[in-house]
Parts: structure tokens; C-alpha cells; sequence
């Protein structure tokens, strides 16, 4: 993994080229993606957010998560079909979906509270949230929550490197629902899904997040993320509108 300076991270405006996940899924209408601030937790609301989104790059910088608030700031991009709301699909909705990414955290972390993390979440409506993360404390590529079935790579993360993550959900030779989890070069075995619904249930909406634990002891307490390369269906993502919000 190769380091990239926070400048980049805020501007966002470069890309790092990866192979896709192999497969053939079915194509859905995403043409855009939607910035989601300040989702789940209550978080620290006084913190500085600030976002860029340029497609196939979303750049996303949340400075001084150090006031009192509820465990930690998220904020997420979901793909979308018209830039303002999150696209929903169904449990045989199948894709490959992809990016590289950056995280950058001040501190990096060495502990849980003062962990940064980034990836891929998947919410569904009533089996919680699918989780693909990267984070700063415990340097984990990791899988996890919701519908998605465990899978941890052997791989060290640290803050500044670049790694590409991606996920394809698909129908297997078997007649069951899989998924395979890619790092870099590296892919997960097929996993079949062992929840109720054998798959990921509908609907559910496909988003990229960083996370920022609140630490009232450290006042530059910040992280930020450059999420380049997006790509759908093999494709990157472009054409969609130019947005940023600063404050």
C-alpha cells in the first residue's frame, strides 16, 4: 500500500487504477451518488464537516470531533439514481461494487478511541447493517454485521495507504446467494449468506462512510477520506453532478 498526502484527500480529484471483481451482474440505474452527513449516531455536531463530490471521487474531511456527543461522527455517500435520494434494491438485486480509498487520521490512532474507519456499509431494512471497513487502531480489512458473513484479510492497514475494496453479490452455480469481498489483489472465498433471507434483504442501499470516534482529549481530533475510482458494474461512475459543502 503506498502513502498519499491529506491534500489529496481534500481535493479528491485523482484516481488510482484496479482490476474489478469478475462476474456478470445485472445493471441497475445508478447514475449518481447522494452525501448522507451525520447519519446514525448523534455524534459531535460541532465538528467541522466538509465534503467534495465530483464522480467517479468523493472526498470527505470531518475536522475537530472532540466535543461532547454520542460515541462518534459517520457520515455516508449512498449510490443513487438522481443525486437526491438513495437508491433501493432488492434481495436479487445483484452487483459488483467498487473503490479505492484513502483514510488519513490525526492522530492515526493507536487505541479504540481514537479509532478512523472507512468502507463499505450496505443497510438493509430489517437485517441491520452489512459492514466493510478499514480502520486506523486495530489496521484491520475486515467484514462483518448485519447479513454479511464474516471474512478478515491478512492484510495491515494504515492510515495515508491506499487500498481497493470491493464487493459482488451474486447468485451461485448452486442456486445460493454469495458474496465475494476483494482487497487490492486479493478475494475472499464464495460465502454463502446464512441469515433468514440467504442474502442480502430488501431493500437495502449501497453506501461508502468514514467514522470518527469522538475524543474530547484531543482537540484536532480529525480524519479524512478520498473514495476514487468508483465503480459500478464494472464501470466507473460518471456524469453526475459536481457538489461540495464547507463550513
Amino acid at each position: 500500500m503506498k502513502k498519499i498526502g491529506l491534500i489529496v484527500i481534500l481535493l479528491g480529484l485523482i484516481g488510482w487504477p484496479g482490476p474489478l471483481v469478475a462476474g456478470s451482474p445485472q445493471d441497475k440505474e445508478v447514475k449518481e451518488v447522494v452525501v448522507l452527513p451525520r447519519v446514525v449516531h448523534g455524534g459531535d455536531p460541532q465538528s467541522k464537516f466538509c465534503f467534495v463530490k465530483v464522480p467517479p471521487v468523493v472526498a470527505f474531511s470531518d475536522a475537530e470531533v472532540s466535543h461532547p456527543g454520542q460515541f462518534a461522527n459517520r457520515h455516508d455517500w449512498a449510490l443513487s439514481e438522481d443525486g437526491e435520494e438513495p437508491l433501493a434494491f432488492g434481495i436479487d438485486d445483484f452487483f459488483e461494487f467498487s473503490f479505492d480509498v484513502v483514510l488519513v487520521g490525526t492522530p492515526p490512532g493507536t487505541k479504540f478511541a481514537e479509532r478512523k474507519e472507512a468502507g463499505i456499509i450496505i443497510t438493509t431494512s430489517v437485517a441491520g447493517e452489512g459492514q466493510y471497513i478499514i480502520n486506523t487502531d486495530a489496521h484491520e480489512v475486515v467484514a462483518f454485521g448485519g447479513p454479511f458473513p464474516f471474512f478478515k484479510f491478512n492484510l495491515s492497514y494504515s492510515s495515508g495507504d491506499v487500498i481497493t475494496l470491493g464487493i459482488k453479490y451474486f447468485k451461485d452455480m448452486d442456486g445460493k446467494r454469495k458474496i465475494v469481498y476483494r482487497a487490492n489483489d486479493q478475494s475472499s472465498p464464495a460465502l454463502a449468506f446464512e441469515n433468514l433471507e440467504q442474502g442480502i434483504p430488501g431493500p437495502f442501499f449501497i453506501k461508502g462512510y468514514i467514522q470518527t470516534v469522538i475524543n474530547t482529549e484531543i482537540a484536532t481530533n480529525s480524519a479524512a477520506a478520498a473514495f476514487t475510482n468508483i465503480r459500478w458494474n464494472g464501470k466507473l461512475l460518471t456524469g453526475g453532478t459536481t457538489a461540495g459543502d464547507c463550513r
